[in-house]
């Protein structure tokens, strides 16, 4: 169900170019069935997305995450296959300029008509793409998180975000005392090892974050730092962690201590207990 949803998320932020795409792509099946094409460079070409399409949906389920920049993989296909729809449509209804004996206003204006409905298709996606836009100018506008961080560190202080947050590392010039920013490689099943996990401690002890925030409360994926919370989230769908983060989970345990909560996300904020400090 997952993996289907996340295709669900694609096609939600590529609304109006997918539906566009997918009406080519089944224009482009119907005339290989009633073979109404040329061989030529067009022909290889949409032979080469007719395979793609179908592999490129399957290959993002596969992960099952909706993550936006996963289906950046998609938009050349959608472009090759939005265009073919666009010129075929076009061409069958043999619309050019200023065809010999035709009348110019009347083309002009059945150039207008299909020009505003295709533009219609494209409504959703620019307002989709505009709420994105207008959240990112707003997400260092009175940001608890941005003011915790900048009132309780100065830039020679390391910071984690304990989850995938590192946007705030960047918007407030802290840097992360580990190269896993984010932790989902050290946390996915299969793929974490006791190397890496060993060198995220390593780091984590060398470079001292000043302060750790828990981003568990918004990100069921994360196990929290509450050695209690981190019980019940066990307990939630089967949900497991290498057992060699329970060395992490000790050293910060004897290093850190809860100083409150942001209000909105609910994350908790620890400190370094060499630092006397409270929010």
């Amino acid at each position: 169900m997952q993996k289907i949803f996340s295709i669900y998320t694609g096609v939600n932020l590529l609304f109006s170019i997918f539906f566009i795409a997918l009406a080519g792509f089944l224009l482009w099946l119907s005339h290989l069935f009633l073979k109404k094409y040329d061989i030529n460079e067009r022909f290889h070409l949409l032979m080469v997305v007719t395979i793609s399409f179908p592999l490129e949906l399957l290959f993002t389920a596969y992960s099952g995450m909706g993550y936006g920049h996963y289906f950046m993989s998609w938009l050349p296909i959608l472009a090759i296959l939005a265009t073919y729809f666009l010129n075929s449509l076009i061409e069958s209804l043999e619309f050019t300029f200023w065809p010999p004996g035709h009348d110019g206003w009347k083309t002009s204006k059945q150039l207008i008509v299909l020009s505003f409905i295709i533009s219609l298709f494209f409504v959703p996606f620019s307002y989709t793409i505009a709420q994105d836009v207008f959240s990112i100018s707003k997400v260092n506008q009175n940001d608890e998180v941005i003011s915790l961080i900048e009132n309780h560190t100065n830039t020679t202080n390391y910071v984690l975000l304990w989850g995938a947050e590192t946007k705030y590392n960047f918007l407030t010039g802290r840097k992360s005392p580990t190269k896993y920013t984010y932790q989902y490689p050290l946390l996915t099943r299969n793929y974490d090892t006791t190397n890496k996990i060993q060198e995220f401690i390593n780091e984590i002890q060398e470079n001292k974050p000043k302060l750790i925030i828990d981003t568990s409360a918004t990100n069921s994926r994360i196990p929290p730092l509450d050695y209690s919370k981190r019980n019940q989230w066990k307990n939630i769908n089967d949900n497991s962690y290498d057992v060699e983060f329970e060395k992490f989970f000790r050293y910060f345990d004897e290093n850190y201590k809860l100083i409150g909560m942001t209000k909105e996300s609910k994350w908790d904020v620890y400190v370094i207990k060499t630092v006397n400090s409270s929010i």
